[in-house]
């Protein structure tokens, strides 16, 4: 790394580099393109053709993989006469020399470049990271968002030149973000970085000690979510005196999107009642509640300012501690509510959340600022919470007057968040985490040691018997927790390290005090769980197996199979519940959802879902499952026949990337949640109205464009995977789980995909296209057919080629 004396003189040229790639593993794939633009303080001064720029096609050796075809838009035949990566490796290092090195995500660009032969040791700037920290609360980060949010021209996304001459851009329109800062901020985040060795800590250190150059106008910042128009007002107040008349506790079967009955309810609701939604519901609407509301979420959720103080005053900090405290310093001016998810931490930043967040064993949450002002609101209107926080912290809900009522926003969400507030998992690494932090409290104690081992010897049993004992899923392989494994040696190994570890606990109430208090609850709770899964073993009642997470750890899950009990203890702590949400019925009143969510079978149930004559469904029942072309060839027809805004719903991603590839080398371009987030196909959607749209059902459901759609064309029925331990879990109360269970909850899938193309709006034209033909041909078919022509009378059965006529 460039030392900080070399930056000062270099601190006015920078290059900014992007690569195009075969894949994401330097190891292995395979460079094939390389963009670079050599750039300074005054790149805006000058014209295009002033700035030093160089761009290289390479040849890989081997066939692109379709997919990088679909993203760069560069084929196999453009490669084909380009020169290899060893004949351009000198010209391309010469061309970087000692510049520091800006661009998007960098670290991706300059570690192929290392594994290459190409000897980085430039500092190097990363603008998602500098984004990430002047500008908190985006709902994404991607080039192109930050490039539409600050202006930037981006002409040819995803092509190395054009991404790199973009970053370069970004990175000074940040940089006079940064100069924007308070001074006093300025001055503290200047002073903090200098107990670090952060690659960062030149660069800033040099920028916040300049008062604020160069042309405001190129950091302007126009909204990048505009908000949608509300719904019409006397459709929204009909809606809410329909539910707020209604004394008893009741289900209401509603058309979406929710959100404009949220905020009505919000503002209507009386004081005492809860609004309770999914987490990522709240976290989408709080900005839009007014601030006279509460909205409350789990205490730990939020910052703790004394705690971030705190933190400041370390004696030296990591490079993800310092890059953390910088986002928390810049946020806390300007949140409101004090929320963390508004700050984007990325890895290993997210360590630093238990160090700053509430903690109850410090500071009771009442007397933390945010937190408190939440509760304080409470008191004096209805609350917005999240499901999370009503269903852990109904023992201690503030006293009202009156008895509090509750309206529930997603019956399934509050049903499933409930079910895991009752689950738990242990892995080594929270285990080991926990005993670390007590270890630096107390260096000293040789227990925490003695823990340490044993914890890695309790893994190392399970860990045996997940590869002993998993089963052949591709996807994802778990090991089952069955009657035969309960005398197998490994569990009863286990079993006896666990009591080991239990006893050997006794010895830290010798380190207690307020300092060690959290962390020896935490080690509580885990031996809690470990007793729960290995000791009182219940797998009548539980769902116990073995897994590796996303990082290839192994965890160890339990999950309970009915929480009826607790559904009604939870009931009965309100005067009246009301469930809110689309879909719910089964031409059965909603007797289905009532037995599946645990709900008295007297509860009332309303439904304001109305039949959309002016929507047709067309049914293909010439679908032959081997024939792995058929579809794909009907879509590129119908695209090139067809002028539509539609929308392709794939319940697996292998098969959306096939789709996508299969439309993209037909020249049909596509928006495809393959490539990105939802967040970014969204933003590609409003930018450029490019249809068809790929999508996975949770990816549609996201969307909210619903309205601008014609056609939505579903390539399978929408079962639920039968391995989430949810399903199964839940699978486990049925006599017949497949047709009493599996077969309802598929249709209202399905019900629930289609009505979010009709929406309210059940007199527009919209048209479904439905290429499973199990649909017409199985013994369930009818029960599916049923709730078809409930929605609409207009369903026929055909053939692909009558539907492309």
């Amino acid at each position: 790394m460039i030392s900080y004396p070399v930056l000062q003189k270099i601190k006015n040229m920078y290059i900014s580099l992007d690569l195009e790639t075969t894949g994401l593993d330097p190891a292995k794939d395979k460079i094939i393109e390389f963009g670079a633009i050599k750039f300074g303080n005054d790149y805006f001064e000058k014209t295009p053709a002033q700035h030093e720029t160089l761009q290289i096609l390479i040849n890989p050796g081997a066939r692109l993989p379709h997919i990088i075809t679909h993203i760069t838009n560069l084929t196999d035949e453009d490669l084909a006469e380009a020169p290899s990566f060893e004949e351009k490796k000198e010209e391309i290092a010469n061309f970087i020399g000692d510049l520091p090195i800006v661009g998007h995500n960098i670290k991706f660009d300059t570690d192929f470049l290392r594994q290459k032969g190409i000897d980085i040791k430039n500092t190097e700037y990363d603008t998602h990271e500098l984004a990430s920290m002047i500008l908190p609360n985006l709902n994404s980060y991607s080039l192109e968002v930050l490039s539409q949010l600050l202006e930037i021209k981006h002409k040819e996304k995803h092509r190395a030149l054009d991404d790199s001459i973009a970053a370069a851009e970004l990175f000074l329109k940040l940089t006079t973000k940064f100069k924007e800062l308070d001074p006093n901020l300025a001055i503290k985040i200047k002073d903090l970085i200098q107990k670090s060795q952060w690659p960062l800590k030149g660069f800033l250190t040099d920028l916040l000690a300049k008062e604020t150059s160069g042309d405001p106008s190129h950091t302007s910042i126009k909204p990048i979510n505009p908000k949608k128009p509300p719904a019409p007002e006397k459709d929204t107040h009909e809606k809410i005196q329909r539910i707020m008349k209604e004394e008893e506790s009741a289900i209401f079967e509603e058309p979406p999107p929710f959100g404009e009955i949220i905020k009505a309810l919000a503002k209507h609701a009386p004081p005492e009642a809860y609004i309770s939604l999914p987490s990522h519901v709240f976290h989408q609407l709080e900005e839009e509640i007014p601030d006279t509301v509460a909205k409350i979420d789990l205490p730990q959720n939020y910052i703790s300012p004394g705690r971030l103080a705190e933190f400041e005053k370390k004696a030296s900090f990591d490079d993800h501690e310092i890059s953390a405290l910088v986002k928390y310093l810049i946020w806390i001016e300007k949140t409101s509510t004090g929320l963390i998810h508004e700050v984007r931490l990325l890895q290993k930043e997210r360590e630093t959340i238990d160090k700053v967040n509430i903690n109850k064993h410090i500071t009771p949450p009442e007397e933390e600022p945010f937190f408190k002002k939440a509760l304080e609101k409470d008191l004096e209107s209805a609350a917005v919470c999240t499901h999370s926080y009503l269903v852990k912290n109904l023992d201690t809900l503030p006293e009202q007057p009156h008895k509090p009522s509750v309206i529930i926003v997603d019956m399934e969400s509050f049903h499933k968040t409930m079910t895991w507030q009752l689950s738990g998992y242990i892995k080594l690494e929270e285990m080991e985490r926990t005993l670390k932090n007590l270890r630096q409290l107390e260096p000293e104690c040789s227990t925490i040691e003695s823990l340490l081992s044993k914890s890695a010897i309790l893994f190392g049993f399970i860990g045996m018997l997940f590869e002993r004992y998993k089963d052949n899923n591709e996807f994802s392989q778990v090991c089952n927790i069955l009657e035969n494994l309960l005398t197998e040696k490994n569990w009863l190994s286990a079993q006896s390290t666990v009591e080991n570890l239990i006893k050997l606990s006794i010895e830290l109430g010798e380190i207690k005090n307020s300092q060690t208090q959290g962390y020896l609850d935490e080690w509580k709770n885990i031996l809690r769980e470990l007793k729960t899964i290995f000791h009182d073993t219940d797998i009548q009642n539980n769902l116990i197996w073995i897994e590796k997470d996303f990082t290839g750890e192994i965890v160890i899950r339990r999950i309970p199979t009915n929480i009826k009990k607790e559904v009604e203890s939870f009931l009965k702590v309100f005067e009246s519940c009301k469930f809110i949400g689309q879909n719910l019925a089964l031409s059965d009143k909603g007797d289905f959802i009532k037995k599946t969510f645990d709900l008295p079978p007297q509860t009332k149930f309303l439904s304001s879902l109305k039949q959309s004559e002016a929507t047709e469904i067309l049914i293909a029942d010439d679908i032959e499952d081997r024939d792995i072309n058929q579809i794909p060839n009907f879509l590129k027809e119908y695209f090139t026949q067809k002028d539509e805004n539609a929308t392709i719903i794939c319940n697996s991603k292998k098969q959306l990337e096939h789709f996508t590839l299969k439309l993209g080398r037909n020249s049909i371009p596509v928006i495809s949640q393959t490539t990105g987030s939802i967040s970014k196909v969204k933003d590609q959607f409003r930018q450029n109205q490019i249809t068809p749209v790929l999508l996975t059902p949770f990816g549609w459901e996201d969307f909210e464009y619903h309205e601008e759609i014609d056609t939505l064309i579903i390539h399978r029925i929408p079962f639920d995977p039968p391995s989430n331990p949810y399903i199964i879990a839940s699978s486990r109360n049925w006599g017949d789980p497949f047709n009493e269970f599996q077969v309802p909850k598929a249709i209202l899938n399905l019900k629930k995909i289609i009505n979010l193309l009709i929406g309210r709006k059940t007199n527009s034209p919209k048209k479904v296209i439905i290429l499973d033909s199990r649909i017409v041909n199985k013994k369930y078919s009818d029960k599916f057919l049923q709730m078809l022509r409930e929605i609409t009378p207009t369903v026929y059965t055909t053939r692909l080629a009558k539907i492309l006529s």
